[in-house]
């Protein structure tokens, strides 16, 4: 943890929020820039987003997943990301955070490797992330788009069943986005 705090200067530049805490912008010794999610509070099945969270990304490496760097649950569990330069789709589409829209071209790149990471986790994983939405497609440096926060993803078996024990029937998701 004290690593993680030196990284980010004590948690002192923030980026924006994932589906289980607050994402701040950090630098490691060797100059790698990255991104770390700090869980923020227990309550809500939290800690249980982040640990689903982790499980699927680390045995997921694909160009259009962000790439998961780490994890500590010494002190303020925290969850270590490759920095997406870029920001997010969302940002990008209602030209905030200081960054220039995307072009016509842009946009069609982006969500083609939105697609190509859905096929992947689907096909080749089994795994449903269940939250996709603009704010968690990422971009990097070179304009690739990333699919991020798998707070709420499901496994799925190879008969293509859930491999939950249980069929869940309330809505899951983002409020006002899945219903």
């Amino acid at each position: 943890m004290r690593a993680l705090r030196k990284a980010t200067r004590d948690f002192r530049q923030r980026l924006g929020s994932g589906g289980f805490g607050l994402v701040f912008k950090g630098v490691l010794t060797s100059g790698t820039q990255i991104a770390v999610k700090q869980l923020q509070d227990t309550a809500d099945g939290q800690r249980e987003q982040m640990y689903t969270e982790v499980e699927v990304l680390s045995r997921v490496q694909h160009p259009n997943i962000v790439p998961l760097l780490g994890w500590s649950e010494e002190g303020a569990a925290c969850v270590v990301y490759a920095l997406m330069e870029g920001g997010s789709l969302e940002e990008r589409l209602a030209c905030t955070g200081g960054r220039a829209p995307l072009t016509a071209s842009e946009r069609m790149t982006v969500l083609s490797d939105v697609a190509r990471g859905l096929a992947f986790l689907h096909s080749e994983v089994g795994v449903i992330h269940r939250d996709v939405k603009s704010s968690n497609v990422l971009i990097d440096r070179g304009c690739v788009g990333r699919i991020g926060d798998f707070g709420i993803a499901k496994s799925v078996s190879s008969s293509g069943n859930m491999t939950a024990t249980h069929m869940q029937t309330q809505p899951i998701g983002t409020r006002g986005v899945l219903k």
